[in-house]
This record gives structure tokens, C-alpha cells and sequence, in this order.
């Protein structure tokens, strides 16, 4: 016998705590403490079913712009 306490979350919660995340209110840790949530995995399983695909797999680009200064003449 399994001593795990098992959840139920409404649809209309998860879509709550996903659309409060892509929104930048909260992060998944952040997000999984202040609803009480009890695993992270949870939250992504439900930003992969309810979040927005446009946000998903952004890709961010840091570019360094270096400025080349020729040597001091000796």
C-alpha cells in the first residue's frame, strides 16, 4: 500500500496557474509554492496541454557586440 496522497486539480486551476506563468506573474517553482502545487513536473505537463505554443521553446539570443581597437604604437 502506497502512503502518496494523490491530487485532483481542476481544468479551470491549471489553466489558471499556466496562464498566470506565461504571463511572467509567476515562475514554476514560484508558481508551485504559492498554490500548493505538489511537483513541478505537474506544471509542465499542464503548460504543454493548456499553455500557449507561440510561447513554447523560445529561443534567446545574446549577441556581444565587440569593439576591436588597434594596438598603441610603441
Amino acid at each position: 500500500m502506497s502512503d502518496r496522497t494523490y491530487y485532483h486539480y481542476s481544468d479551470s486551476f491549471k489553466r489558471e496557474v499556466v496562464q498566470r506563468i506565461q504571463a511572467g506573474d509567476f515562475g514554476i517553482r514560484t508558481a508551485r509554492r504559492h498554490y500548493g502545487i505538489g511537483s513541478e513536473n505537474s506544471i509542465r505537463k499542464w503548460i504543454k496541454k493548456y499553455g500557449n505554443p507561440a510561447l513554447f521553446n523560445k529561443k534567446v539570443v545574446i549577441m556581444n557586440c565587440l569593439l576591436y581597437t588597434s594596438p598603441s604604437p610603441r
